[in-house]
């Protein structure tokens, strides 16, 4: 609800294609809502092996087999030109 000022959980519903490979995904965020705009603030996480991403046998390094994303998005209202 964009017209009360605060902070709120939100639940998301779409598609996250990577590596060429679509998958669907539910996600819940904290939506803040100002005066001059919103934030939307989230965290998942990604098992490499959802989007068929296969980690080399033969890294130097360890890599996860989770990735985890962060989001952090700010919007401000449209304002169109006259």
């Amino acid at each position: 609800d964009f017209s009360k000022e605060g902070t709120q959980t939100v639940t998301a519903k779409g598609m996250l294609n990577m590596h060429g490979v679509a998958k669907e995904r539910t996600l819940t965020g904290k939506l803040t809502v100002t005066k001059t705009g919103a934030s939307l603030v989230g965290e998942f996480n990604v098992p490499l092996t959802d989007h068929k991403i296969e980690v080399p046998k033969l890294v130097f390094e360890k890599i996860a087999e989770v990735i985890a994303v962060k989001t952090n998005f700010s919007f401000v209202p449209y304002e169109q030109k006259k």
